[in-house]
């Protein structure tokens, strides 16, 4: 089954319309629907915004295998149709995560240093003041 059909047995399970997924994901109408109707890939971002948005986690979304079809957007000459991939998303999405978490942890890391620099300075300064005006 392709993504974007899933997402619309989500949506129309739920009653939400094209415009409100278009404005979870910050697109126009327009791009959702070619997204949907598998004339556009999803980014891994938007299947984040969407399993939030419906509550479902991201397995849910691409199935029990974590296999989906998705555009290539490669043009097969002989046929003229629109070549379909599979793709097993699981490890793309597990890989993304795991990329994202330590880029915070190094963010985070680097703040405290930063921190943790600007209170010593701090009090180094102080100390200065206190010594230089005898309190």
């Amino acid at each position: 089954m392709k993504i974007g059909n899933k997402i619309r047995e989500f949506r129309n399970e739920k009653g939400i319309t094209h415009k409100d997924l278009s404005e979870v994901l910050k697109v126009n109408q327009s791009t959702y629907n070619k997204l949907e109707n598998g004339e556009m890939d999803f980014k891994s971002e938007q299947i984040i915004l969407i399993s939030k948005f419906f509550k479902k986690t991201v397995a849910e979304i691409f199935g029990e295998q974590g296999n989906v079809y998705i555009q290539n957007n490669q043009k097969v000459e002989s046929s003229g149709h629109i070549e379909r991939v599979m793709y097993n998303t699981d490890e793309k999405l597990i890989q993304l995560f795991t990329d994202t978490l330590i880029t915070q942890q190094n963010t985070l890391n680097k703040f405290f240093e930063q921190n943790t620099r600007l209170q010593d300075n701090l009090i180094n300064l102080m100390e200065k003041i206190v010594v230089k005006n005898n309190l």
